[in-house]
């Protein structure tokens, strides 16, 4: 009984797959050093297309890392733009700072000008307003140690000294050149 079914032949390929040729073969590269003076082959080497890509890849990781390594890690980097050398970096931190200072007496001075200007013109509001900032700025610039009240241990250690200091040699007045006076206890 014969079948309804057709029967492919193996060599045809189903729906959807492209066809494919039987003697093709993977791509293969082949380097190869020959020796010109013989025409020998004196080393070769076999690679598929993915092992090109991948060692072509990896020469070109090698070269940037030992590119960066070179200008990291050796004074090639002050070569670039941007980098600074040690001495130049230190210097234009000492400059920055000596800038700040300067633009902080210069806005102090022109305050206490313009304060001037203005008592010395008679503005009596201005006048007031600038012995308050004045006095705000002298409490300001005093430590905040000082403003702490004594502790009780401190108070005793500071009565302790002046105890010592009342007894001691150095504080009597001699005569001129006379460093000290020693008197007899017993005559």
């Amino acid at each position: 009984m014969p079948s309804s079914t057709p029967i492919s032949p193996p060599d045809q390929p189903h729906r959807g797959q492209r066809a494919r040729h039987r003697l093709r073969t993977h791509r293969r590269f082949r380097l190869s050093f020959i020796n010109e003076n013989t025409f020998n082959e004196v080393w070769t080497i076999g690679m598929s297309q993915r092992k090109v890509i991948a060692s072509i890849a990896l020469i070109f990781v090698a070269l940037g890392c030992m590119a960066a390594t070179l200008i990291v890690f050796t004074p090639l980097r002050t070569l670039l733009p941007g980098y600074l050398k040690q001495e130049e970096r230190q210097e234009n931190t000492v400059n920055v700072f000596r800038v700040d200072s300067l633009l902080k007496a210069g806005r102090e001075t022109s305050e206490y000008l313009s304060t001037l200007k203005s008592i010395l013109q008679g503005d009596s509001s201005i006048a007031t307003h600038a012995g308050q900032q004045a006095s705000a700025v002298s409490l300001h610039s005093v430590s905040p140690d000082s403003l702490l009240p004594a502790t009780p241990t401190e108070e005793q250690f500071v009565r302790m000294v002046e105890e010592r200091k009342r007894y001691s040699i150095g504080n009597h007045t001699s005569a001129p050149g006379v460093s000290a006076i020693f008197l007899f206890p017993i005559r």
